[in-house]
């Protein structure tokens, strides 16, 4: 092939399809050889090809095939690109042009409206409607099976059962029924109040308490006109549960004209004691006058330190009653200098902290003075283990109104403890009839209501 002759594309000017050049050249070479090879053959041979030139002459596919093959060679020995590259390049390089001029239109281009007007290059503010498009559709029912949307469909049921209000059960009042509450409710107060009022004695034994039986006798060892140093520390609220258990235990040392000194860790402690005393007068027939029969000293202030700083110095910590008289130069307590000097020390309280700062604060200071303590029946689980311990921390335990009725009776005595014992077990026994009376009325009805099979 000659240097000059060179592949490249042209396009036809009446339907501007591209075609290759090379495909002309390659057939006015092929005749050009078959010309050629024509006048050298033998006479008689003209218009026949030679067997050496069959496969010279180029057929319609494998002409064009074998031509562009070696074009393809020719131009890769001279370091020419391929005819298609070539082809391509051509191509990018004339729509090249059209799009820089496409950039530079957009780089130039001037904003019409706005407070930008006349500013080049500006990123249009409308949206492209060519972007808008209705946004597309998508399926959003689930592939479930069949036993999958049946039980989708219970549950939907069961949702909107409970949804829905429930019709409401209309029951019929009679008369009947008003009047066999009123008559319950007569039968109960009754059975409670009237021990009460009576005043009269349990008619049921309490149960024997070993530390009911403990604190008793250790209260009837020491010697009538005793000093005793009694703490009432438990709050207002519990005071009707606690002036019974207190009250028994207290009846019982005025009976013996013990000497009473009066102390608090509670505020309200100093007139709860007043309060009680003034009963006991009342109901026993004593005369407990204060400085004479007793001294109230008033609250103790400090919480555990208080208690502590009182065990070791009661005259510095406590020089007055709460009248605001000279305390310690009363006869009975002339001779009492620490704690120790006492008979006997009695605590109340419904409070197991209180009840274990006393034990852990003030009963080391005693030395043999014995230390009793009356408590609710919610604190003694927790109060139990000073009385039941080996040494004993604790000499006595008195717990609930139920011990303290079994305290006043083992003395013959009637008090609080006594009284509640009977409301208790009375209307027990009052509630217990009825329920059993209601149970055989029901069931008679029941009966007789029944039909026949």
């Amino acid at each position: 092939m000659s240097d000059d002759i060179k592949p490249n594309a042209e396009t036809s000017p009446d339907d501007g399809v591209e075609f290759d050049k090379s495909e002309e050249v390659q057939k006015s070479n092929a005749e050009q050889s078959f010309q050629d090879s024509s006048s050298d053959n033998e006479p008689g041979q003209e218009g026949k090809n030679p067997d050496r030139l069959a496969d010279a002459v180029p057929d319609d596919k494998t002409s064009d095939d074998a031509a562009e093959k070696s074009l393809v060679q020719d131009s890769q020995e001279d370091g020419e690109e391929p005819a298609d590259d070539q082809i391509d390049r051509e191509v990018e390089d004339k729509d090249q042009p059209k799009r820089g001029q496409e950039e530079q239109e957009e780089d130039t281009r001037e904003e019409q409206a706005g407070p930008l007007v006349g500013v080049e290059g500006v990123l249009p503010a409308e949206l492209d409607p060519f972007f808008i498009h209705e946004p597309v559709r998508r399926s959003i029912k689930l592939q479930v099976t069949e036993a999958q949307e049946t039980q989708s469909l219970l549950l939907d049921q069961m949702i909107k059962g409970e949804i829905e209000p429930q019709p409401e059960v209309k029951i019929s009042k009679s008369a009947s029924n008003n009047i066999l509450r009123i008559g319950i409710a007569i039968f109960l107060l009754v059975s409670i109040l009237l021990p009460l009022s009576t005043r009269v004695p349990a008619s049921i034994t309490p149960p024997v308490s070993r530390d009911s039986v403990s604190a008793n006798q250790l209260i009837e060892s020491i010697p009538d006109g005793a000093t005793v140093l009694l703490s009432v520390d438990y709050e207002p609220g519990l005071s009707a549960e606690m002036d019974a258990a207190l009250g028994s235990v207290v009846d019982r040392m005025m009976m013996k004209e013990f000497y009473l000194v009066l102390v608090s860790t509670v505020p309200t402690g100093p007139i709860q004691a007043e309060r009680l005393l003034a009963f006991l007068n009342q109901w026993g027939g004593y005369q407990y006058e204060s400085s004479e029969n007793y001294t109230n000293l008033g609250y103790i202030p400090g919480g555990p330190v208080g208690l502590l700083n009182f065990a070791e110095a009661p005259r510095q910590v406590m020089p007055y009653d709460l009248d605001g008289n000279a305390a310690w130069y009363s006869p009975p307590l002339q001779e009492i200098s620490s704690l120790s000097d006492f008979d006997l020390v009695v605590v109340a309280t419904e409070n197991p902290d209180r009840a274990r700062s006393w034990v852990e604060q003030v009963q080391p200071k005693l030395g043999n003075t014995p230390i009793i303590l009356v408590v609710s029946r919610q604190a003694e689980p927790l109060v139990r283990p000073y009385y039941g311990s080996e040494p004993s921390q604790i000499q006595g335990l008195v717990s609930g109104f139920g011990v303290g009725a079994f305290y006043l009776s083992s003395n013959a005595r009637a008090g609080f403890s006594s009284m509640y014992w009977s409301s208790l077990n009375l209307a027990l026994i009052v509630g217990g009839l009825l329920m059993l009376i209601g149970a055989v009325i029901y069931t008679g009805k029941s009966l007789n209501t029944r039909k026949p099979e």
